[in-house]
């Protein structure tokens, strides 16, 4: 997904038109439209112009661009140069396991979250809405959560 396929996502998502969007953040609806047509790529500092204006994390309107499966090939690359993952031939097509403890607690966070939504608890823009503002959405890192006393915990955060 580009960076102008974020921006339309989280404008929609507000319900704005581009005007509305070009408003709030002092530029042209042209230009947001250029922005989300790909034509023209936003700043580093329109990128967190904008995200104040959408309410999202400007990591998320910034986060690697995976369109393509080399695209994404080269970012599980740098997850397992990172010594985030490791990669094993079941002779099922692959599997990838998740070798830090942060990250794993993370992806089992949203697995948690996904089920909600497959389960009919979690409504379909509710989950949508929670990936996309993640950053702002998600607890702790789970070196901060095994320091919390344990009266703040949460009965999701103690297992």
């Amino acid at each position: 997904m580009t960076v102008g396929d974020k921006i339309r996502i989280a404008r929609n998502m507000l319900g704005w038109t581009q005007k509305e969007l070009g408003f709030v953040t002092k530029e042209s609806d042209s230009r947001i439209r250029q922005y989300e047509l790909g034509i023209r790529v936003p700043s580093r500092k329109k990128i967190i112009d904008l995200a104040g204006a959408l309410g999202v994390p400007a990591s998320f309107l910034a986060a690697n661009n995976t369109d393509t499966n080399i695209e994404i090939m080269y970012y599980l690359f740098e997850l397992e140069s990172l010594k985030k993952i490791t990669i094993s031939n079941d002779g099922d097509g692959g599997s990838i396991l998740i070798t830090d403890p942060d990250l794993r607690y993370r992806v089992e966070y949203w697995g948690k979250q996904k089920e909600a939504y497959e389960n009919c608890t979690l409504e379909a823009k509710d989950y949508e809405e929670w990936k996309i503002k993640y950053a702002k959405v998600f607890p702790p890192h789970l070196g901060e959560m095994n320091q919390m006393p344990l009266e703040e915990k949460t009965e999701d955060s103690s297992d």
